[in-house]
Formats: structure tokens, C-alpha cells, sequence
């Protein structure tokens, strides 16, 4: 007998005959294969949701192939059904030569019509096509919609499209379920360890069962019945016994990113593919729950493909289909400023709550590069209780030693953390594009590392990067874990549902554990190159951020000052542009190189949106006045320095090199240039216009010095060497030296950048091993003007050639290096170096909404793997009495290491884009020597004056020159001033950034009838009449509500 055999003391191999057998199963789940004939293949003109083929069909059969990139055709044909298999489930089964389990990151996907209605997507990992007999009919006219994919980044290389199969077959349920299920208990058998009391059972079992399978004849009828009672038999046997106390929430999920080897308008059809393979598994299994994050992918669906767009709403009401995740894009959080990220949130939760009547509780950001101090604030402020990723288990050196925790931000704000911890067989990063497998159930519970605090965990599931989602084997894979013993139990689960309960566990804390606190940023160990590639992508995002910052703050004066409209629609239309590039291949540079030619083209056009708002904003500020200029200081100090004055050819003939006077008839140092004069102004108030009137004059020349190696200001001593380097700083104010003995300053470095991988992120700590100077200083000329004096040095290096010009002030100490730079080096990493006679131990980084002090010593594991880190418009390194900054307009990659501050201006990948940062670049950086403390030495005030340099307006003041809103304080950042998003009242948010507690009382000449606190959704407090005065907590994040 064979219970008697397998008592002998010897393997039968039972294990990979079974393996062998499913194999075979697999196969016969399709009764009655029939091919399908009479193929039409058509061209296509590639625009977004075209939905008809062009030209003539050409005939072709199976077997046929096709080549290309980026190129879209159709395929049509024929399915008739045969009328025999009414009250079957029929099935249709093609394959057109995708690669099976990638992530549609470069193979050819294609979207299938079926009588003209979208249906669902046909790539490499869906296969199989529900076909509707009832509803469509037995014959029923097929249309593929297809796409060769991109390669997948670098230089074009065309894919082969083939048609391997194209079939229609009855799908037998019992072989279907059979195998399912003996599959998932074959792999969990895998699993358990060799103690574990129901492993040697599941084998048994599966013994059993393929014993009552009749092998005879496949595909005959005595097979599907022997198949039906060997599923009855296993069925029977599986009920969910000796399961953990363990729980595992399943969400299905796609991770479709934005732009990354694929551009903005491929992901539209990307969404399409996605959502309509989504909508057609809902429909045949209705335990099936997805959750799709960014309101970006709804807002394209709703534009291309209205029909997709009704069947979400239908399954949102249905409370099948999540719209959550907060933001408007899974946005960069190195780079993108502390407005943006609330934008991101603002704009994002609108939509859901607009479109969908759904508020977003969770952030839901698994691929992004690292995650800012200032989030937990920003989050918690926004409504958003927990934070979701998986990318920090991707650090290169050290691993974060909780999955679930209290991240704490800047301002002291906790939010609760939580990482998925789903692995890839073989791999201990954790992944967002999960599946159900057994491997996959039991591996997120043995990866997890807070057991003794929480036993319910989450598991998104669906192919992802380049979209596709989940398949039927997932749905499959599901229902069956939760039948075999020795996995977790799982369900089918809407995130919000299980964050609410993991927040209830954190909070209540039921088995006694150790709830641990984060307290600061979550730095990635990885992906360092992204603060620096594509260098005018970063500088677009930053003169944008900036602009929507001044724009809204003029349309808001205009209107409720003067009457004029609030173009709300082109301003969020310019908004949304941003936002969606700051989406975390865009902005980090490791996208393709199409994706950048389409962002030079996006930014302009929210240039253009911004260039029509303020036609009629200007129109209303700025009066008619021949002869008169006139700046406004948007900050909340008052502004001295350089502005400028753009003029006409006209203006500029009547004026140029004449006086230039102030309001008060008082002369302002000017220096006429082509397009214009620089100037020199002195305490604008904050909020205030300043008007100025030049007078026509006669040219005037600067002085020119082209031999001396030395020059001396009001602030201080400056001499180069013959390679354009700064060899001696004097600070005269001070009476010290500014830099180490036998050191230089603005020393520019090159360093070979070939990283392990990933050749657009990654950046490697061992750089310096292939470090050269660059010496080849061809040209060196100084001139003297009216404000400072400036020395332009010219450097050549191998194919490149930099530009600059050190501009020094009599009335600034901030000493700027105006910089442009013909870039044609590949895989070449450009530095700025500054060291300093300083003694520190670490630094002060600007970040979003405040700074961050971080060590510059390697004593650590955790202080070596940031050797490149992300700040903002400034880093400042000092001991007590003195210290220097080093500013910038565009750059965010820097490292400080001993006593050297360094700037990171280019990094030129081959690899997506094999043309990145190969070009002219122009920016600025900016060193501020100071001998007092940095929130003394204005540091940010000065970072902020060369990011937004004052530029004048041809037109007088017609809101008068005086303040409309001051600060009794100077610790804090207005950081809007704008009209409300859902209203018409006036919102003004500020951050208070010196790490200071105290009151503040704002001032302003608006009418304001009443006032409130209100959160970052612009939802009101209680209202209050009078003085505006509210309490600011060091890094606080403060938004009021004005009735005016």
C-alpha cells in the first residue's frame, strides 16, 4: 500500500515529481484551444488615446513580426465563438513576444477593444482575456492597440513584436483551482522548516491528490473528472489549520511612474492599459480591492479616456478601488521645496475629495530617494496620519532597525512610519511591486522587525514601474494562501482601513512592546548622483518654485486691492506643470533623455500660463509713468543690494549712463550694462514698492585692471593664482584668515563617475581616488564699477570651457561666482571646493521649511554613508566667532569633510539619458563669511535675495511705497501670501527656521475683518477679530486665514 511505502527510510522524490505534474496541469486548464486567423495589421499616428487604425490593413497570421521603437500599430481580428460553449467561461490567450514578469519598463504592451469598447491590456505578464459571451456576443471584433516600448533608456535600439499566440479556449475551473492550490502548498512546503508539524502533511497531501489524477488521456473528459475530484480531495484537506496569529492585508497595486524610460505621454496610455485590466478583474472577482496613489494618472485618464475614467468612479462607490496617497505625484522629497511638498498634498487631496468625495489619511511614497526632516510636520498638518515606504531597506551600508515607528520631524511632530516588507525571491530590499505568493505572504512577516509591537502587516501586490498591476495568478494566489497552513491569514484590505488599525495598535500598544521613535531625516544610502543630475531641470523647478511664489502673492494684492480677477485656473494649471515634474524620476535626473526635451517644453509653457496672469496683474500694480521703475520686495525684511533694470532699446538710449535716483530724489549707485542698469538700493521695506527714475546721461565706462593678481573691497582681501583659484581670503571686518594655510578656495574638480550602477543615481564615496584640478586658466580680467568690483577667469578643460565672473560688493560681504559652463564630458563629476580655518565636528544644511545639522565625521557607519547629502540654498560650517556659508541659485548635492566645503554643479551620466547634462549651464553660488552666529549673519536672507533677485517693472507703484505686511520677528519665511484654494479669502503661511520659540505679530494694511489659524488644507480654526498675534515653535509650519 502506499501509506505502507512511505515509511521506507529513502526519498521518493515525491517533492519535484508533483513539481513536474503541475506543470503539465498548468497547461490544461485551457480546454479546446482554437486558433484564431485573419489578422489585420494597420498603422497608427502615435497621438494620446487614439482609438482608430490609419491606412489599410495588411493581412498577416501567427507568426508574424513587426520592429520598432516608440512605435504604435494596430492589430485587428475576428473571434468567433463557437455557439457550443454557451454557459462557458471562455477564455482568449495571446502573447505578442513581451517579456513575461518584468515591469513594463521597456517591452511592448498593447490596449485590446473589443467591439469597440476599451477592455483591457494584452502585455508581457496578462496574457489571458476574459471573453463576455453574453454581453458581447459569439462573434465578437478585436482591436490591439500596440506599443514596441522604448528599449528601456539609453541609445534607441528597436523590439521585436511577434505574434506567438492568439487563441480562444474554455478555462476549466477545478484544473484551474486544483492547480492553484497545489501549487501554493508545493511552495509552502518549500517554505516551513523542517520541524514545522504540518510540513510533511502538505506533501502527503499532494501526494494523495495526484494519485486520483487520471493521466491516461489529457484533455479528455475522464481527466477533467479525475482532476475534479483530486481538487475536492485537496480542497477538503486545506482549511486554513495551524496558521500564525499573524494577519496580511492585500491590496492590489500598480506602480506606475509618471516618466522614467518612457515619457509623460506614453504613461497616459500606460494608466489606460492599467486601469481598464483593473476594471475587468473586478468584474470577476469581487473580493479584488486596488489602490491607485497619484491623482496626476486620474486627471490624464479623465482627459483621454472619459469611459476608463466612469468605471473608477463606479468602483470607488462600489468601495472596490481606493483613490489615496496624497500627493499629486510620488513626488521627490530632496529637492522639491517645503511649498512644493505642501502643494503636492493640497492640490492632490483636492482632487480625491473633488473627484471622488475621498480624503487621503495616508502618504504612500515606496520609491522616492530619501525623505525630508520637514515631512512629519508637513503631513501631520495636512491631515495625513501615517507615512508609507519601502525604499530606505535599499540603503547600501546600513539598515534602519525598525519597519514600523514614531517618525519625529524637526518641529517635534510625530507621525507613524510604516514599511512594506515584501521581498523579491533572493533579495532583502523590501518592494512595492508585491505578489501573493506563499514566498511572498510568509517573507513579509519573517522580514519584519517589530514583532514584539505589532502582527498585522501589508502586502501591495500588481506588476509596477511601468504599470500593468496585478494579474488573475495573483487574485488566484490570494484565495488560496489563506487555505494552506503555515502561512499568515490574509485578506483583501483598503489601506486606509489597515493604517487606521496599525495607528490604533501603535497608539494602544496591546502586547507591551517598544513603540521606537525616528527623530530626524530618513537619509537614503543610495541614489546620492540624483541631487545633481540634469542640472537645468533643478534649476527650472527652483526659478518656478520661486516665480509661482511671487505670482500668486502680486494676484493676490491685485485682487483685493484692486479688483482684479484671481486667474485661479492658469495659476493651478502652472502649478500642476511643477508639480508633475517634480515627480521622483523626473526631478532627480534619471529619467530618459525624452522626458527632458519634454520638460524644457513644459516648464516654458508654465512660464507662458504665469507670463498671461501677470499681463493683467502688472496692469493693475504698476501705473503708467514715462521715466519710472519700480521693485517690490517680496520678503518679510528689508531689502538692500543688487537689482536690475531691464529697459528697452529706446529707454536704454535715452538713459544710458546717466543718473539713476530714488523715490526721494536721492541717487542710487548704477552701472549700465546692454539690456539694462544694475543698481544699488538700500532697506526696501518688506511687502513695499520702491520706484526709481533714471536720467539721461551720457555713457559712461567702467574701470578695467587686467594684470593684478590681488584686489581689496570694504570687507575684504582677495588674491588668485595663475589657475584662477583663491588663494588668500582677509577678512578685514574680522582681522582673520578665511581659509587654511596652503589651501585654495574655489578650486574646481573633476572626478571620474563610473558607479557600481545606476549610472544616473549613483554616486560612489571613492571618487577622490580619480580627482583631477582644473588649472588650464586661459583668460583672467578684473574690472571695477560703481558697486564692486568683478574678475572673470576662463578655464578650459578636455572638451569643456567654464566661464565666471566673481563679483565682489562694497556693501555686501556676500561674494558671488557667476558661472556658465559648456559641459561636453561624459561620465565626469564637476565640483566646487571651499575650505575653511575652521574647527567643527558638523554643519548646518538648509532643507525644506528650516535646516538640519548633520556630522562631517566619518566615526560611524551611519556618519560615512553621507558623504553627499542634499541641501538647499545654503550649508554653513563654523566654530564659535566665525564661520562661511556657501549659497546657491540651482544646486542641492554637496559634502563637507573636515574643513572643506564642497558644491556639486554637474554630474554627466550615460545611462538613461546617454546625453545628460551635455550642454551650457549657467548658475550662480555665493560664499557669506560671517563672526557671528549663522541666524545672525543673514545668512538666509541673503540665499533668499540670490534665488529671488529684486527686477524692476516699467511703471509706477499704484499701491504706494509703503509695507502691506511686516513681522515684529526675523526668525521666520513667508512662504505664501495668496488667495485660498476653494474660497476668496487670503491665506499667508510662514516657517520660523532659527530654531526659536516666541510670539509673533503680524502687520498688515489689508482690511482684515477677522482672522485664524488654519491647517495646510486651508480648513479654519475659530475666527478672531483684532491683533494678529500667534505662538511660533521652533521649525513651525504657521498658515492664517485672513476675511478681508
Amino acid at each position: 500500500m502506499y501509506w505502507e511505502d512511505k515509511k521506507m527510510p529513502f526519498d521518493f522524490h515525491n517533492r519535484d515529481r508533483i513539481e513536474h505534474l503541475l506543470e503539465e496541469i498548468e497547461q490544461m486548464r485551457y480546454k479546446d484551444r482554437r486558433d484564431l486567423s485573419g489578422f489585420s495589421f494597420w498603422e497608427d499616428d502615435g497621438s494620446v488615446g487614439n482609438r482608430e487604425p490609419q491606412g489599410e490593413g495588411v493581412p498577416v497570421e501567427q507568426g508574424f513580426c513587426w520592429t520598432g521603437w516608440d512605435r504604435y500599430n494596430w492589430l485587428t481580428v475576428t473571434a468567433k465563438i463557437p455557439e457550443s460553449w454557451s454557459g462557458q467561461d471562455v477564455r482568449a490567450l495571446f502573447d505578442f513576444g513581451a517579456s513575461v514578469g518584468t515591469g513594463n519598463n521597456g517591452d511592448p504592451e498593447s490596449l485590446l477593444y473589443i467591439n469597440g469598447k476599451t477592455y483591457q491590456a494584452v502585455d508581457g505578464n496578462h496574457h489571458e482575456v476574459f471573453l463576455d459571451v453574453e454581453k458581447e456576443g459569439y462573434i465578437q471584433e478585436m482591436k490591439f492597440r500596440l506599443w514596441s516600448g522604448l528599449s528601456g533608456g539609453g541609445v534607441p535600439v528597436d523590439n521585436v513584436m511577434e505574434i506567438r499566440q492568439a487563441q480562444i479556449a474554455i478555462l476549466d475551473h477545478p484544473c484551474d483551482d486544483l492547480y492553484y492550490l497545489a501549487k501554493a502548498a508545493l511552495e509552502t512546503y518549500d517554505l516551513l522548516p523542517a520541524n514545522h508539524e504540518y510540513k510533511e502533511w502538505i506533501l502527503n497531501c499532494l501526494v494523495r491528490c495526484f494519485t486520483l489524477v487520471d493521466f491516461t488521456e489529457p484533455g479528455s473528459e475522464a481527466f477533467y473528472e479525475s482532476v475534479q475530484e483530486a481538487w475536492n480531495y485537496l480542497d477538503g484537506q486545506m482549511q486554513g489549520q495551524g496558521k500564525p496569529d499573524v494577519n496580511i492585508s492585500l491590496i492590489g497595486h500598480t506602480h506606475i511612474d509618471v516618466a522614467w524610460l518612457w515619457r509623460l505621454r506614453h504613461t497616459r496610455e500606460k494608466a489606460a492599459r492599467s486601469f481598464s485590466t483593473v476594471n475587468r478583474l473586478m468584474e470577476k472577482y469581487p473580493e479584488y480591492l486596488f489602490l491607485q496613489t497619484q491623482p496626476q494618472l486620474y486627471d490624464f485618464i479623465k482627459e483621454d479616456y472619459p469611459d476608463i475614467y466612469e468605471h473608477i468612479r463606479e468602483r470607488v462607490k462600489e468601495g472596490k478601488w481606493e483613490p489615496s496617497g496624497a500627493m499629486w505625484v510620488e513626488c521627490d522629497c530632496n529637492i522639491a521645496s517645503g511649498e512644493s511638498i505642501i502643494r503636492q498634498i493640497l492640490v492632490g487631496k483636492n482632487f480625491f475629495k473633488k473627484e471622488f468625495n475621498y480624503e487621503s489619511e495616508y502618504l504612500w511614497l515606496p520609491d522616492v530617494f530619501g525623505y525630508s526632516w520637514a515631512l512629519p510636520q508637513i503631513l501631520k498638518k495636512s491631515g495625513v496620519d501615517t507615512f508609507m515606504t519601502t525604499k530606505i531597506s535599499w540603503n547600501d551600508t546600513n539598515r534602519l532597525p525598525y519597519d514600523t515607528f514614531r517618525w519625529r520631524g524637526m518641529d517635534g511632530t510625530e507621525v507613524t512610519a510604516h514599511f512594506v516588507t515584501t521581498t523579491d525571491p533572493g533579495e532583502d530590499y523590501y518592494t512595492y511591486n508585491g505578489n501573493t505568493s506563499p514566498q511572498a505572504i510568509r517573507g513579509v512577516w519573517e522580514q519584519y522587525k517589530n514583532k514584539d509591537t505589532n502582527k498585522d502587516l501589508l502586502i501591495s501586490f500588481g506588476f509596477g514601474d511601468g504599470g500593468g498591476g496585478p494579474t488573475r495568478t495573483h487574485i488566484k494566489q490570494a484565495q488560496m494562501a489563506d487555505k494552506i497552513p503555515g502561512l499568515p491569514h490574509v485578506k483583501m484590505e483598503k489601506p486606509t482601513d489597515y493604517f487606521r488599525r496599525l495607528n490604533r495598535t501603535m497608539k494602544e500598544n496591546p502586547m507591551d512592546g517598544y513603540v521606537p521613535v525616528w527623530d530626524g531625516e530618513l537619509y537614503l544610502e543610495f541614489h546620492r548622483g540624483t541631487y545633481t543630475s540634469q542640472g537645468y531641470n533643478k534649476k527650472m523647478n527652483r526659478r518656478m518654485e520661486y516665480r509661482m511664489r511671487d505670482v500668486e502673492m502680486e494676484s493676490m494684492l491685485a485682487q483685493v486691492l484692486k479688483g482684479v480677477p484671481y486667474d485661479y485656473e492658469r495659476i493651478l494649471k502652472a502649478w500642476k506643470i511643477i508639480l508633475c515634474h517634480q515627480f521622483h524620476d523626473i526631478l532627480p535626473g534619471s529619467s530618459i533623455r525624452e522626458v527632458y526635451e519634454d520638460s524644457h517644453a513644459e516648464y516654458a509653457r508654465a512660464a507662458k500660463l504665469l507670463d498671461q496672469v501677470c499681463e493683467a496683474v502688472e496692469g493693475a500694480l504698476y501705473q503708467p509713468e514715462e521715466g519710472t521703475y519700480t521693485l517690490f520686495n517680496n520678503s518679510n525684511w528689508a531689502r538692500s543690494g543688487e537689482a536690475w533694470i531691464p529697459m528697452s532699446e529706446e529707454a536704454l538710449q535715452m538713459y544710458r549712463g546717466g543718473k539713476v535716483l530714488d523715490a526721494h530724489g536721492e541717487e542710487v549707485k548704477a552701472v549700465w550694462e546692454e539690456q539694462g542698469v544694475r543698481i544699488w538700493v538700500k532697506e526696501i521695506p518688506p511687502f513695499a514698492f520702491a520706484t526709481f527714475h533714471p536720467e539721461a546721461g551720457e555713457h559712461r565706462t567702467d574701470k578695467e585692471s587686467v594684470d593684478v593678481t590681488s584686489i581689496e573691497t570694504s570687507y575684504y582681501q582677495i588674491a588668485w593664482n595663475e589657475a584662477g583659484q583663491l588663494t588668500r581670503i582677509f577678512d578685514k571686518k574680522a582681522g582673520r584668515e578665511v581659509l587654511p594655510e596652503g589651501k585654495c578656495a574655489n578650486e574646481l574638480q573633476v572626478f571620474e563617475d563610473k558607479p557600481r550602477c545606476f549610472d544616473a543615481w549613483e554616486l560612489e564615496p571613492t571618487i577622490d581616488l580619480k580627482k583631477e584640478v582644473i588649472k588650464e586658466c586661459v583668460q583672467t580680467r578684473v574690472r571695477q564699477d560703481a558697486i564692486g568690483w568683478q574678475v572673470d577667469f576662463t578655464w578650459n578643460y578636455h572638451k569643456s570651457q567654464i566661464q565666471q565672473t566673481m563679483c565682489l560688493y562694497e556693501e555686501d560681504p556676500r561674494i558671488d561666482f557667476k558661472t556658465q559652463v559648456d559641459w561636453q564630458e561624459r561620465q565626469k563629476l564637476l565640483k566646487t571646493s571651499f575650505p575653511v580655518d575652521v574647527r567643527a565636528v558638523d554643519a548646518r544644511f538648509d532643507i525644506q521649511d528650516g535646516n538640519i545639522r548633520r556630522p562631517i565625521t566619518r566615526n560611524t557607519t551611519w556618519e560615512a554613508a553621507k558623504f553627499e547629502v542634499a541641501a538647499h540654498k545654503w550649508v554653513d560650517l563654523w566654530e564659535t566667532g566665525y564661520g562661511l556659508a556657501v549659497l546657491n541659485d540651482c544646486k542641492y548635492g554637496h559634502d563637507i569633510k573636515e574643513d572643506t566645503i564642497r558644491l556639486t554643479l554637474l554630474k554627466s551620466a550615460v545611462e538613461p539619458d546617454y546625453t545628460a547634462d551635455r550642454g551650457t549651464h549657467v548658475f550662480t553660488y555665493a560664499i557669506l563669511p560671517h563672526s557671528c552666529e549663522w541666524y545672525e549673519a543673514g545668512i538666509e536672507q541673503s540665499a533668499f535675495a540670490l534665488n529671488n533677485p529684486l527686477t524692476a517693472v516699467k511703471g509706477a507703484a499704484a499701491l504706494g511705497q509703503e509695507s502691506w505686511l511686516s513681522f515684529d520677528q526675523e526668525n521666520l519665511v513667508v512662504d505664501a501670501w495668496k488667495r485660498e484654494e476653494n474660497g476668496n479669502r487670503v491665506i499667508l503661511r510662514f516657517h520660523e527656521f532659527q530654531g526659536r520659540r516666541g510670539e509673533v505679530t503680524v502687520h498688515t494694511r489689508l482690511d482684515v475683518k477677522q482672522w485664524c489659524e488654519c491647517n495646510l488644507m486651508e480648513e479654519p480654526g475659530e475666527f478672531k477679530d483684532g491683533e494678529i498675534r500667534v505662538t511660533l515653535k521652533p521649525y513651525e509650519i504657521k498658515t492664517l486665514m485672513f476675511e478681508v
